[in-house]
């Protein structure tokens, strides 16, 4: 199961704009947040308040820039945190326009 809910959040991940999803060979999947205002820390924030717990990468040497890290989990938990994603980019979006 997790090598196909792995493939299944990397295409799924990719679809989403800001997100840049590197490629996986374990249990986990390195994201990159690629929107102007949208920190690691939002996205961590937003998981927390769902119930999920993700790994905010921001502060790991080597890596520059907003990055999220998180298991595969389970195909409900893997849409919940889909949904968490596009909630928090849909936010941002809507504040941006409300300025």
């Amino acid at each position: 199961m997790i090598l196909s809910e792995r493939e299944y959040m990397y295409t799924k991940l990719r679809e989403l704009p800001f997100f840049y999803v590197y490629p996986a060979y374990a249990n986990f999947l390195l994201v990159q947040i690629q929107k102007d205002g949208l920190t690691s820390s939002d996205v961590f924030e937003a998981c927390i308040r769902d119930g999920l717990m993700i790994r905010d990468c921001s502060s790991f040497t080597g890596l520059e820039g907003e990055f999220v890290r998180f298991c595969i989990m389970l195909p409900e938990h893997n849409e919940q945190l889909l949904n968490v994603l596009k909630r928090a980019v849909k936010a941002l979006l809507i504040h941006a326009i409300s300025l």
